[in-house]
């Protein structure tokens, strides 16, 4: 296949447009790779987020970045540990993002890349390019010391996808039909 690959988004739905119906289910699917109960010292600031393909929820560790974080019965599982009733809230564009204060780690799923039908450009072992819109990229790279693809959320990340987001919620198509 060669060192580059594209992913093009096909999904019909997001999780992010998912009724508060659908909670425990978005809570119990949510897995990835790292330890729910022992710190995590691999990211390089709390601002750092994962690109994680083997998950199908974001997580974040730091829930300043959240909006309208709210308490849930669901639980999550990882391959070394569990944990039960979450915290989940928005992050920005992304939506749905669990709260995992004592994980150490944040991170965006591909599947969430997919759902919102965004361009995923993934260079082996250098980086992995999320098209967020024509100005707004986010850039993971990759680190050598943890092999993880990292990208900083700085405040213009968070504003950029705020403005995206906001984009999308006013966009609508309106339709009619002449009756003959």
């Amino acid at each position: 296949v060669g060192k580059h690959a594209s992913v093009a988004s096909s999904a019909s739905a997001s999780a992010n447009n998912s009724s508060e119906d659908d909670n425990a289910s978005f809570l119990d699917s949510l897995f990835y790779m790292l330890s729910l109960s022992q710190q995590s010292n691999i990211l390089k600031t709390p601002r750092t987020f994962i690109f994680d393909s083997g998950s199908n929820g974001n997580f974040c560790c730091n829930p300043s970045i959240l909006r309208e974080i709210k308490g849930s019965s669901g639980s999550i599982t990882g391959v070394t540990g569990e944990a039960e009733n979450i915290n989940q809230g928005m992050l920005p564009l992304f939506g749905k993002t669990i709260s995992t204060p004592n994980s150490g780690i944040s991170g965006i799923s591909d599947k969430s890349c997919i759902d919102l039908k965004l361009k995923v450009d993934y260079v082996q072992g250098e980086q992995i390019e999320v098209s967020i819109d024509d100005s707004t990229k986010l850039i993971f790279e990759y680190d050598q010391s943890t092999s993880l693809y990292c990208c900083e959320f700085t405040d213009e990340v968070l504003r950029n996808l705020e403005r995206v987001e906001k984009g999308k919620k006013n966009t609508c198509l309106i339709s009619t039909v002449k009756e003959n």
